[in-house]
């Protein structure tokens, strides 16, 4: 009986990781008096939670509604997961939430690691490890 309600805990406490959100929640509120901090907290962890008792009581009508089955929903969601860990894996920039600055400087430190490394010796094989992964100075 606690068994369900338990996994529905771990699983929300892993996917919304408070405990990285702590430095976030800081910043936001630092120079602030300690009772403006108690009163976010507590207003931010009851929207929270009422977003998600909202969507755990409406959740299967508003996908009915919507004409999503469960089965498509879970592999859309398996898909955006596997998406977004490629992303991640070959460090692609996404073009989400990235200013023209950041852009630019992103743009201006890739160029600037291609001068370093034409500029270097043996080219692009600057690496003193070889493509077998040994030490080539041994």
């Amino acid at each position: 009986m606690l068994e369900q309600p338990l996994k529905f805990f771990v699983v929300f406490f892993v996917v919304v990781e408070p405990v990285s959100l702590i430095p976030l929640f800081t910043g936001l509120t630092s120079g602030a008096a300690g009772g403006y901090k108690r009163r976010m907290a507590l207003k931010s962890v009851l929207v929270a939670a009422a977003i998600l008792l909202l969507f755990a009581l409406g959740g299967a009508w508003f996908l009915a509604l919507m004409g999503i089955s469960l089965p498509a929903f879970r592999i859309f969601g398996g898909l955006l997961l596997f998406l977004l860990s490629l992303e991640m894996v070959f460090a692609r920039e996404s073009g989400t939430r990235t200013s023209s600055s950041e852009a630019a400087e992103s743009k201006s430190l890739r160029t600037a690691g291609d001068t370093a490394q034409a500029c270097h010796p043996r080219g692009a094989d600057a690496s003193p490890v070889s493509a077998a992964g040994r030490d080539s100075r041994l």
